[in-house]
């Protein structure tokens, strides 16, 4: 008979952070055989699987099922506490019921489901026969107060109040991952219409892999949830802040202008710089500058080509595609409008002897 016993660890509270998944296999197959030494349970292998699972199979040595209950109960929270104390302080351990080897598929389902019913269930062994899911239900009642909290940009404010309400929930019953999956689709609701009603785009301004990383972690339990709704919100309102201050973000775009203005240049790419609807990027740059973007780009493109013309032998067309027009006769042509001076007859006029 065969029985799985699944290790959720909290990463990021690893005391070995040099030591690799195999590592981690051969320690906790090490550490429990020889707990297990003088009773008829042997550890039969253990492995790895991703997102940060341990699967340890234990079989029993005789044909039949382990009878000391008891015993085998506090050997594996024997085997927890050895754990938080040399590696994981932060563990989630379940652990199946004995069965043949065809059952290992069914039983594996089984234990990940007991996991996402008890997410608030820290460094305790659970066992899945004694297990029963909680009988909760999501309902927020904080919504309106955290839009407030947004619109009055206070982030702190916010994180308190879902702090408070997590904790509360874990108290009337258990945190599980239909709640946390219900409550971080508000939270991110909340914060993506607060920036979409001034004007940023909030997938691009969230559109990073450490991001990503959060908003997958934030189901594996409260302190992951909190982790990434502190990065969420304060991000979001940080930025908001920030494109409020005089010329941030036309000093942004002028910087990036300035480095390409040799190249082919759209306003779409210029709001996705910075994370800002371009018709909003327009107006704050207009009236930052007293300038259209546009303007901007070929008052820059002029400069440079002035300075070619007149501290270079270039030939006019090799200026024109230097400063980024391939089409030589709009090159002159909006060199003539901007100067008053073909390229050829700027150059007679000003080169340097």
């Amino acid at each position: 008979y065969f029985r799985l016993i699944c290790l959720m660890p909290e990463i990021k509270s690893n005391k070995r952070e040099m030591w690799d998944t195999a590592t981690m296999e051969f320690v906790i197959e090490n550490v429990l055989s020889e707990l297990y030494e003088e009773t008829d349970i042997a550890v039969d292998t253990v492995f790895y699987q991703e997102p940060g699972i341990y699967w340890i199979v234990t079989q029993s040595r005789e044909k039949a099922f382990p009878q000391d209950g008891g015993r085998d109960c506090e050997i594996l929270q024997q085997f927890v506490a050895w754990m938080n104390e040399k590696i994981y302080p932060e563990l989630w351990c379940g652990a199946g019921q004995w069965e043949s080897v065809l059952g290992m598929q069914k039983q594996s389902r089984n234990l990940q489901k007991m996991r996402e019913g008890s997410l608030s269930v820290r460094n305790e062994v659970l066992f899945l026969n004694e297990f029963q899911a909680p009988q909760t239900s999501y309902e927020n009642r904080e919504l309106d107060v955290w839009k407030a909290l947004l619109s009055e940009e206070k982030p702190e404010e916010l994180l308190e109040r879902l702090q408070k309400y997590l904790d509360r929930t874990e108290r009337e019953g258990m945190i599980t991952r239909e709640l946390l999956v219900a409550l971080r689709t508000d939270l991110t609701q909340v914060v993506y219409a607060w920036l979409s009603e001034r004007e940023i785009k909030a997938y691009a301004l969230f559109a990073d892999a450490d991001m990503e990383n959060l908003h997958r972690n934030s189901l594996y339990g409260r302190e992951e949830m909190m982790e990434y709704a502190g990065v969420l919100v304060r991000k979001a309102v940080q930025y908001r802040q920030y494109i409020n201050k005089s010329d941030s973000v036309t000093s942004q775009v002028c910087a990036y202008i300035d480095a390409h203005y040799r190249e082919e240049i759209h306003r779409e790419e210029l709001g996705e710089l910075v994370f800002l609807n371009t018709d909003y990027l327009s107006r704050i740059f207009k009236k930052e500058k007293g300038i259209s973007i546009s303007n901007y780009i070929i008052q820059k493109r002029v400069e440079e080509a002035k300075k070619l013309l007149t501290q270079s032998t270039l030939p006019i067309n090799t200026v024109s595609l230097y400063v980024g027009y391939s089409n030589f006769s709009y090159f002159t042509k909006m060199f003539k409008d901007n100067t008053g001076y073909a390229p050829l007859e700027y150059r007679r006029s000003f080169s340097e002897k």
